[in-house]
């Protein structure tokens, strides 16, 4: 049996990520009063409905009553868990990693610099 979410078609193992820790959960549904384990947020929530736009900060759905607690518990009967595969959670934080080190240099590379120069 695979370990899935409702997710795109020949993809057998998908997450949903907590948006607020990124705890990872491995459910084929979630409840209406399911909550991270890890940092206690709503997991029925807009903020991890795939139908929701979080650029706009509102859903994509026509049909849905607006809600003013986009973080906490509601009801709708639309909600889909955002769900992402393994593989592109791993390639999307190396390459958030990378652009951030060109930006800001190498966190890690500068500490052991400041370390050199005491030295």
């Amino acid at each position: 049996m695979e370990n899935s979410l409702p997710g795109n078609p020949g993809e057998s193992v998908r997450m949903m990520i907590c948006q607020k820790c990124g705890t990872e959960y491995h459910s084929e549904t979630i409840g209406f009063k399911a909550y991270c384990e890890c940092c206690g947020c709503y997991l029925h929530a807009c903020i991890h409905c795939r139908i929701y736009d979080h650029e706009s900060e509102r859903c994509r759905s026509l049909t849905t009553e607006a809600v003013r607690d986009r973080e906490g518990i509601n009801y709708c009967e639309e909600y889909m868990p955002e769900c992402r595969s393994p593989s592109s959670l791993s390639d999307g934080s190396a390459a958030a990693r990378d652009i951030f080190n060109e930006l800001f240099g190498d966190p890690g590379q500068k500490l052991k610099q400041k370390r050199e120069t005491i030295d």
